[in-house]
């Protein structure tokens, strides 16, 4: 939003909620005025963003910046049927990715190895999500690029990950206030959600902490996609703490992307047996 009004990204104030992975924007106010409305009404906007892979009438009717995860959510069958379409899987890409980048940093000056790491980093962001790119040639074009194909909001997002979190670190150790979008425990910022539950939401960050904002009640829509996943969560965690096999077959069972009983023991006995893990009963 800020690289698209051209102005600063500390200028724009949004109010984000959900999980990791699983999160809404539903405000982005500049100037004390809520922009996102007018944003999300423009077809050039929602097409220079990931937005374009739910398409403009999908994303006006749900009224909120989307996480680019709820491509798999929203458009299940077909993120489905793209990825078997793929020759490799994202995973596979990545280990590739790496096992190149490993060998080409081997003896290294400083210097030219972040030269090295930052062509890494394009080549591996060109490929991002490119399965789920509606437009078939701009589909083929990400997942094999010959050049830096990155879509316009990951060129925004300096740092990635490890931008997140120095900028949270020199918010907390230097006293520079900072609002930005983390994952904490809920306590009282969602209505309907636990207190302990971990939820992505907009903090305010300063020397004395990180302050959640109230974010209070959301969409039904959003709420109820957001228990399945944090119930998922929940037994996901009891399963490997206890290694028990059957507590990791209704958890797969109870993530709205599986579904099925037979679907979730199949998948963790194949996950057990291929990961080699061992004392699971």
């Amino acid at each position: 939003v800020a690289a698209w009004l051209k102005v600063n990204n500390d200028s724009v104030k949004t109010e984000v909620f959900g999980l990791n992975h699983l999160s809404w924007a539903r405000q982005a106010m500049v100037n004390g005025r809520d922009v996102l409305p007018e944003v999300l009404a423009e077809d050039a906007f929602v097409q220079a963003t990931h937005l374009r892979f739910f398409g403009g009438p999908f994303v006006r009717r749900m009224g909120m910046f989307l996480n680019e995860y709820l491509f798999y959510y929203y458009l299940r069958d077909v993120a489905l049927s793209r990825l078997q379409d793929e020759e490799i899987t994202r995973g596979e890409e990545v280990q590739m990715l790496n096992q190149q980048l490993f060998e080409s940093l081997r003896g290294l000056s400083p210097k030219d190895a972040f030269a090295i790491y930052d062509a890494y980093n394009r080549r591996r962001s060109a490929s991002y999500m490119a399965a789920a790119e509606a437009d078939e040639a701009l589909r083929e074009a990400r997942s094999n690029p010959t050049q830096d194909v990155t879509p316009v909001h990951q060129q925004q997002a300096v740092g990635g990950y490890a931008g997140v979190a120095l900028r949270t670190g020199l918010a907390l150790t230097q006293n520079r206030p900072l609002r930005i979008g983390l994952n904490v425990p809920n306590g009282t910022a969602i209505h309907g959600m636990r207190p302990d539950d971990v939820v992505e939401v907009t903090c305010e960050v300063d020397g004395s902490g990180i302050h959640p904002i109230h974010i209070g009640d959301i969409p039904e829509l959003h709420y109820l996609l957001m228990r399945a996943v944090k119930h998922y969560e929940r037994l996901a965690a009891e399963a490997i703490l206890k290694r028990d096999k059957m507590i990791a077959v209704e958890a797969m069972a109870a993530h709205p992307l599986v579904g099925s009983y037979p679907l979730a023991e199949t998948l963790v006995n194949e996950y057990i047996a291929a990961h080699k893990l061992e004392g699971w009963h």
